[in-house]
Formats: C-alpha cells, sequence, structure tokens
C-alpha cells in the first residue's frame, strides 16, 4: 500500500480510501474566523505534522511549506498529539520548537 507513482501499468491497482488535510486552530483565535481566508491562513505560525518520505504526503508537505512560507513553520512535530500539545503549551508560555529527543532504542 502506498503511492508508487512509477509503477508500470501491468500492475492492478485499486484506491483503498481517499483523505483530506485540514488546519487546525483553537475555537476563538484572536485573528482567524471559522473559515478564514487563504490570505488570513498564510500569515499565521504553522505547526507541521511531518510526514516526510511518505509518498504524496511529502508532495503536499512541500506545496504547504511553499504556500505558507518555511518562515512561518514554527515546529514540526511527527503526530498530531504533538501538535496539539506544543500549541497548548504556546498558549501558556511562548517560545521556540524544543529540539528533538533521541530515546536509546532509535540510536541502536
Amino acid at each position: 500500500m502506498g503511492s508508487f507513482p512509477a509503477l508500470t501499468k501491468a500492475v492492478r491497482r485499486q484506491f483503498l480510501w481517499t483523505e483530506s488535510y485540514v488546519g487546525v486552530a483553537r475555537r476563538g483565535h484572536p485573528r482567524l474566523s471559522r473559515r478564514p481566508s487563504l490570505a488570513a491562513f498564510h500569515a499565521e505560525q504553522h505547526v507541521l505534522v511531518s510526514a516526510l518520505g511518505t509518498g504524496t504526503h511529502a508532495l503536499a508537505e512541500r506545496a504547504l511549506e511553499s504556500a505558507v512560507g518555511a518562515g512561518n513553520i514554527v515546529c514540526r512535530v511527527p503526530m498530531f498529539i504533538g501538535a496539539k500539545l506544543f500549541a497548548r503549551d504556546q498558549a501558556r508560555s511562548p517560545g521556540g520548537c524544543p529540539p528533538p529527543t533521541v530515546s536509546a532504542s532509535a540510536r541502536a
């Protein structure tokens, strides 16, 4: 399963599902309405849930980074829960993205 754009026509393909991408902001955000304009979306700072290297997700991620500008992406996290926790902590005490940590098992 995955995205294989170079696969030959002789191999059978079947869509199993489609995916959508969404932007999430806190309720009552001081600058964003329920349906913000593209300009308002671009102007905000973003936490990007990064799935680089995963086929079409990489294409979507690069397109988003190009659209909002790399300078407006303040943090990249590997999971959605990380984005929620980062946004919550930023509301309490603004700062940058914490440096990534490497567990002992990841170093082996």
